[in-house]
């Protein structure tokens, strides 16, 4: 495997630093091997058929919402797919059929939902913020921004420095920029610059890449009551779920699913 050779006294950039993420991520000898001997695209699973419980799609405890079980794809882009589990997803109450609809994207945001009040106290659900973020007392504060998961501008839309962390699901945040009280945002962590200099565009599109699923097409209108068009082995359908008010249907799951093999 192709490596960089670290030392103390070396200073490395934003050239070494990609260099080393190409070394990891697309010429590690497990992706390489894995790939090469695959023999089918689809979920992660140590037990294909019914008996998979990886991304299954049921019923949730709220009437007319859906949850989809965590897992993973692997696509013939050689990408992952990553899906957190997904609860309370709305299916739209009109008796049409939807398909569960699965395709690649990268997100900049961290796990969870954060709200946020106008004394800039920032608290999570299902967040981690001890791993991301870093407060002042670090001589060295990182700075975040808030995004909607919809795509919708959030109205707390600046960019706010970490003050401190108090734990995972705690922190708080400088509030010079005007904070009104939100929830539901997604938090973007944008690192930390030097005095006196500011983020760039590209900067401010996050400093984190995650494998994620595309949250426009998750739920995708059937077309004639049939599956809509699809990439085959790049993009998956799950399962079937129709609304009769209030009342989840999920059917085809076990005929539309895919699965890796190797």
């Amino acid at each position: 495997m192709s490596k960089l050779n670290y030392n103390r006294r070396t200073f490395l950039s934003k050239e070494e630093l990609q260099k080393s993420q190409e070394f990891l991520s697309e010429l590690g000898f497990c992706k390489t091997l894995l790939m090469g001997i695959t023999k089918s695209w689809g979920i992660v699973s140590s037990a294909g058929g019914s008996s998979s419980t990886e991304l299954r799609v049921t019923a949730d405890s709220n009437p007319g919402t859906i949850k989809i079980a965590p897992g993973y794809i692997v696509t013939k882009n050689k990408q992952l797919i990553t899906v957190p589990e997904i609860r309370y997803l709305e299916v739209p109450n009109n008796g049409i059929p939807y398909y569960v609809f699965l395709a690649y994207d990268i997100v900049h945001w961290e796990d969870g939902y954060v709200s946020v009040d106008v004394n800039g106290n920032l608290n999570g659900l299902n967040t981690d913020f001890l791993n991301v973020l870093r407060g002042q007392g670090s001589q060295a504060p990182i700075s975040i921004k808030f995004e909607k998961e919809d795509g919708s501008d959030p109205l707390n839309n600046g960019i706010y420095e970490v003050v401190d962390v108090v734990n995972g699901t705690s922190a708080i945040i400088n509030s010079y920029n005007s904070l009104v009280a939100e929830q539901n945002l997604k938090m973007v962590v944008l690192g930390t610059l030097p005095i006196g200099t500011n983020f760039s565009d590209e900067q401010k599109e996050g400093l984190y890449s995650y494998d994620r699923y595309n949250a426009s097409k998750l739920l995708t209108e059937s077309v004639n009551s049939g599956p809509p068009a699809y990439v085959q082995d790049i993009e998956f359908l799950l399962a079937k779920v129709v609304n009769n008010n209030g009342v989840i249907t999920v059917s085809d799951q076990d005929t539309l699913r895919k699965y890796w093999t190797i």
